[in-house]
């Protein structure tokens, strides 16, 4: 069985409103300019493929090792920050945001779609964001979740698709992604190598970064 990633949807996300973004049956390269977009997509990706909106340390960290992307900043695109004003950005009022990847399975020619949904409101805090994951056994939908120019909030999706295609909690999600994508993985086994496969930051020590997303964390008994 192989399956691999048919295209990405993002809505509402850093400096993207809406985008679809379609990947090559084979290999697929994201190249541009420092700033163009490039850890928004892997992070966006990231976030639907590890299952964690609480603990976002995960977040690509490749272009600027001294850069703190937050999923508010993410939500609401961060477009500066000012010493004295602090963080301001390109969303301020109430939104939904996607994030959602179209899987195609060779051997079973289906596709199916791994997502989230959040709902964002100037009064809430980071911990606060409410958001939804959802698994649909089809592709993204025609009408990419937006209805009349609106993007589906959690209560939209949750009446379209049913409340069996979205879970109660990340922990639900996590258990289901990885035995769709590969059957023989559990969720920590699939986390930790996804982590390995994504580069974190230049590297510029190879020792450093052999040991610590190459090689597995084993203790040895010399007794």
């Amino acid at each position: 069985m192989a399956i691999r990633i048919n295209r990405i949807l993002l809505t509402h996300w850093s400096y993207i409103q809406h985008a679809v973004i379609d990947f090559s049956k084979y290999v697929t390269l994201l190249y541009g300019k420092s700033g163009s977009g490039k850890s928004s997509i892997i992070d966006a990706s990231l976030l639907v493929l590890l299952g964690d909106a609480k603990n976002t340390k995960f977040f690509n960290k490749a272009s600027n090792a001294k850069s703190a992307r937050t999923l508010e900043d993410y939500l609401r695109g961060m477009n500066e920050v000012n010493a004295e004003r602090g963080k301001s950005y390109i969303r301020d009022n109430d939104f939904s945001s996607h994030i959602a990847i179209e899987f195609y399975d060779d051997t079973e020619d289906k596709t199916f779609t791994a997502g989230v949904v959040f709902d964002v409101s100037p009064y809430q805090t980071r911990t606060s964001i409410e958001h939804r994951f959802f698994i649909l056994d089809f592709g993204i939908p025609e009408n990419r979740f937006i209805e009349n120019g609106v993007p589906y909030n959690i209560e939209k999706l949750i009446k379209v698709f049913g409340k069996k295609a979205t879970f109660p909690s990340d922990l639900n999600y996590r258990d289901e992604l990885p035995a769709r994508v590969f059957n023989f993985l559990k969720h920590d086994e699939f986390s930790v190598m996804l982590k390995k496969a994504v580069a974190f930051k230049t590297v510029d020590d190879i020792k450093t970064f052999i040991i610590q997303f190459v090689c597995e964390d084993t203790v040895i008994d010399l007794k």
